[in-house]
């Protein structure tokens, strides 16, 4: 309506946009547009608004009358931040074992972007020097030259880039963990770092020093939330383990890296024992016969040179043919599929990273690989002979036009940075790059998309790749072409692990840039993909105005003629191979692909259908979790599934996100939790902001998982979430704002602090949080840190204990507790209601060991007609002579069991035992230690008597 934006007030009138999201769906009138409700209960009142304006509108069912999956009760670990699209079968392994080690083990995993067979088109796939360089040997074997110039300068133009802004997440790849810059520069280098590593005994890679790694291996947050930042910080998570880091002697400024390939093999030696065992122990046959197999093909990989042939029908050649590139540019390489087809899907190799601006032999595993080494005598090693005048040539002009394209995209970025994503909406920047990026520089923005992640990419086979063909399968396996083996890896999982539900992410138009058509891939032709290029509405560029250069408006999304079948084979395949459910992301992107289709509403609708119909016959439970979700025409349409994302991404190395990313989770939650159970999404156990993210969901309700990478974990932190056994004291409602926190400012007003309340199985929750210093600029578009040190602030809840100071106090109606809480961080308070029976005030709060102190009480009951066995004569504690009074209680997980008590008791049973307590008559502070149980069952029963 206009170009008045929907979000200002104009004359006091507020103004509605109406949008189809495609030109020829016009009309003078649109019914049941607008629901307008009131009511005293702003809780109640929004639950019955939207839920009415759901039903009106798309057909979601009320959360309350939803089946919530059995999975938000248990621990979970999400591979996302911890492998990102590098994961395998190798990585889940050693992120599970990781967290079962330290005592947190995970009932729940989700596999997330990286298990699919996906790929770039194909004019994508060989750099644009294939277009104007005769196609000979030479040019075919100097092609990396290119891609490595290219790369030099788009990482310099990247630097300082943050991590959350519009350029920065479609970075995120490079930027984040070991997909980034530095890596793909390397490992482009392949060829070139098989010639020379070939006959040699060891691989030896050497680089500049750069103070940066050391000052980063934490792996925490770098302050200056930057491109840079995230990048340096990753650098030491990158090094395998197995790699011994010394100074390399010939230079003291170069990091020489050595792979201890025996090392390596001990690691795959202890998987293989710890999986035959579980083989053993559960007698399956399926399994074993599996496990001897993935053995033999790992057998005929693993200590094997890189110039000789693989075990697989791909072998070296098909490693030769490849530079699968972080998550993009790859060139094609078959890879057998379990049927015996191929799909072309593109692993990117890990690369050892000695610095910035160092070079490595991509023969260097990362986490979880298996180094492609052969140890042979120092006698056979042989000197590199000269490369012809041809290659040398032919390489010089390769890093000449790479050079030049990779400084105009370098140059580019800091234009975007500095001019065009500060601008407003509509303004001369932001029309001009609209220009460049849809006209004369279009595939150069292409080959920029194809060069630095995932977003061009689109599925080239339902079924997994082969990172996935046995337990053992490491990054290294995706240029193997072994059949995937899914079944085999998730049977290994849950017989090592204990899993209880594994989910694996794709996204609702399968990929982020949807299917490959059945010209370029034959594996998925029978789904019928036609090539559809997006258009933004005017409403969604006001607000996001990078949705005009979105890759799915430069590229194009491969739409489905049918997508119940597409979503019915995989879910299929999933469920047949153990999965129990799944994550499905980028959803709001389909409403973009309408514009030629019947609007956004239209296609959003076609989509869910098909998905809520697939997940239902695949998935029992209703496991499903929609992602990215948050337009209406996708929230209005979860007509069954019941869990869905409350924000956008948790971004671990931008500081300024953390405070927002929690403040975004409660008061979305307001609106969505009337359809839905809202997932606050993952974080990091060992994270500068942990504690607050971690409080944040115990309070929200939702699932609970962390995206550690494996060895970085806090687990005293972990051990106040997670019980022994890997369940979780979840809350039993979303979490959403208190009514004095609804309106206001909770980042910005330097006073206000957010409140989050819940209630648990006895007695209720409220999470305190500052969240006062950082915030969404609507004008840069990214989050900005606006107060570094935020003072301490206080608020008055009405609670019984403060899990920050330990304090207990009992209340009345019209009295509170004052809780100060530090810049940054947050509290909890337990809700626990006093009963009185014959003189006795009791109230058990919970277990002080658990962020969730009353999360632990599954029930309480005071009973003035107690038995004598359990009971004495209220006399001897000073109650009311002949008085029996009994506290019955059932506790979940061990530790201090905190209750109020107005008079001590004479005794206190853990199992029908007597135990000791300790009780605080000036506090009325009742407090007994309950042992961890020797079983599996964690609840305890607890007898208080007076």
């Amino acid at each position: 309506m206009g170009s008045t934006n929907g979000n200002n007030l104009d004359g006091g009138k507020i103004t509605l946009r109406i949008e189809s999201g495609d030109s020829t769906v016009l009309s003078q009138r649109w019914n049941s547009a607008l629901y307008i409700a009131a009511g005293w209960n702003p809780y109640e009142m929004v639950e019955h608004a939207v839920t009415r304006a759901a039903s009106l509108s798309g057909g979601a069912k009320p959360r309350k009358d939803k089946e919530l999956p059995p999975s938000l009760d248990y621990f979970g670990w999400c591979t996302w931040d911890a492998f990102y699209s590098r994961v395998s079968a190798r990585g889940l392994h050693q992120g599970l074992s990781s967290l079962v080690e330290g005592g947190a083990p995970p009932r729940f995993l989700i596999i997330d972007d990286g298990w699919q067979c996906t790929n770039v088109d194909k004019d994508l796939r060989e750099p644009p020097t294939s277009k104007i360089m005769p196609k000979t040997a030479v040019t075919e074997d100097t092609s990396d030259e290119y891609l490595d110039a290219e790369m030099d300068m788009l990482y310099m133009g990247a630097q300082g880039i943050p991590p959350s802004s519009s350029a920065g997440v479609l970075l995120e790849a490079l930027a984040a963990d070991e997909d980034n810059l530095e890596h793909h520069m390397h490992h482009k280098r392949r060829h070139r770092g098989k010639s020379r590593n070939r006959h040699t005994q060891s691989a030896t890679v050497t680089g500049t020093w750069d103070s940066s790694f050391d000052a980063t291996a934490s792996g925490s947050a770098n302050d200056t939330g930057s491109f840079d930042a995230g990048w340096s910080q990753s650098v030491d998570r990158s090094m395998d383990p197995s790699m011994d880091r010394s100074m390399d002697g010939s230079t003291e400024q170069s990091l020489g890296v050595r792979l201890d390939n025996a090392l390596v093999q001990r690691l795959d030696r202890s998987l293989r024992q710890d999986l035959d065992q579980a083989a053993q122990q559960s007698g399956d046959r399926e399994l074993r016969a599996s496990l001897d197999e993935g053995m033999r093909r790992s057998n005929g990989s693993v200590g094997s040179s890189p110039d000789q042939p693989q075990t697989g029908a791909a072998g070296d050649a098909g490693a030769e043919q490849s530079n699968g590139s972080g998550g993009a540019r790859s060139r094609q390489s078959a890879q057998s599929s379990s049927s015996g087809t191929s799909s072309t899907a593109l692993e990117k190799p890990q690369a050892a990273n000695t610095g910035r601006g160092g070079v490595a032999s991509t023969t260097a595993p990362g986490p979880g690989t298996t180094a492609l080494v052969k140890q042979e005598p120092a006698e056979t090693r042989v000197a590199e002979p000269p490369r012809p005048l041809s290659w040398l040539v032919s390489a010089l002009m390769q890093r000449v036009v790479g050079g030049l394209v990779g400084l105009l995209e370098a140059l580019l970025l800091k234009f975007y940075q500095y001019v065009v994503d500060p601008a407003p909406p509509g303004s001369w920047p932001v029309a001009l790059f609209t220009w460049i990026a849809t006209g004369p520089l279009r595939s150069l923005l292409l080959d920029f998309y194809a060069a630095s992640g995932d977003f061009t990419r689109r599925l080239t086979s339902i079924k997994a790749n082969s990172k996935f063909s046995s337990p053992f399968a490491g990054p290294e396996d995706f240029f193997s072409g072994e059949p995937e083996q899914l079944g085999t890896v998730i049977m290994a999982l849950r017989e090592l692990y204990n899993l209880r539900y594994i989910y694996c992410w794709h996204g609702l138009p399968a990929y982020w840039s949807g299917v490959a058509t059945g010209a370029e891939e034959p594996d998925v032709a029978k789904y019928e993909a036609r090539i559809m290029f997006a258009e933004p509405t005017p409403g969604l560029l006001e607000v996001e105005p990078s949705m005009a250069w979105n890759p799915s408006v430069v590229s194009g999304i491969g739409v489905i003629k049918d997508p119940y079948t597409l979503f019915n084979d995989m879910h299929s395949y999933l469920s047949d191979a153990g999965v129990t459910g799944v994550k499905v992301d980028c959803q709001a992107g389909v409403g973009l692909i309408g514009s030629a289709l019947g609007g956004g509403p239209a296609m959003a609708a076609q989509y869910h259908s098909a998905l809520e119909a697939s997940v239902a016959a695949h998935f029992p439970g209703n496991h499903a979790i929609n992602c990215m979700c948050h337009s209406t025409e996708n929230i209005y349409r979860f007509t069954n599934t019941a869990v869905a994302r409350a924000s956008d991404d948790f971004y671990p190395r931008d500081p300024a996100s953390s405070h927002p990313h929690v403040g975004a989770c409660a008061f979305n939650s307001m609106f969505l939790s009337a359809l839905v159970q809202t997932d606050w999404d993952m974080f990091h156990s060992k994270h500068h902001a942990a504690e607050l993210h971690a409080t944040a969901r115990v309070v929200s309700g939702g699932p609970l998982y962390v995206s550690d990478y494996p060895g970085e974990h806090d687990f005293d932190l972990l051990r106040r979430l997670v019980l022994p056994d890997g369940s979780i004291l979840r809350a039993l409602l979303p979490g959403r704002p208190t009514r004095d926190s609804l309106f206001c400012d909770v980042l910005r007003d330097g006073k206000s602090l957010l409140k989050v309340w819940n209630i648990n199985r006895h007695g209720g929750i409220v999470g305190v949080f500052n969240l006062q210093g950082s915030a969404w600029s609507r004008t840069r578009r990214q989050f900005l840190i606006h107060d570094k040190n935020p003072r301490p602030l206080t608020c008055t809840v009405f609670v019984a204990l403060d899990s920050h100071t330990g304090r207990m106090q009992r209340l009345g109606l019209d009295e509170g507790l004052s809780v100060e809480v530090a810049g940054g961080k947050s509290t909890v308070v337990t809700i626990a209601p006093i009963e009185e029976q014959a003189g006795v005030a009791f109230a058990a709060v919970g277990l002080t060991n658990m962020f969730n102190s009353g999360g632990a009480v599954m029930s309480c009951i005071l009973d003035a007609r107690g038995d004598s066995s359990d009971t004495q004569s209220s006399s001897s504690s000073g109650g009311q002579a002949g008085a029996r009074v009994a506290a019955y209680l059932t506790i979940k997980g061990s530790g201090t069991l905190l209750m109020y008590a107005n008079q001590a008791p004479a005794a206190v049973r853990v199992g029908g035992q007597t135990t000791e307590f300790a009780y605080k008559e000036t506090e009325s502070r009742l407090e007994v230690e309950l042992p961890t149980p020797a079983s599996d069952q964690l609840q305890q029963d607890v007898t208080v008597c007076w």
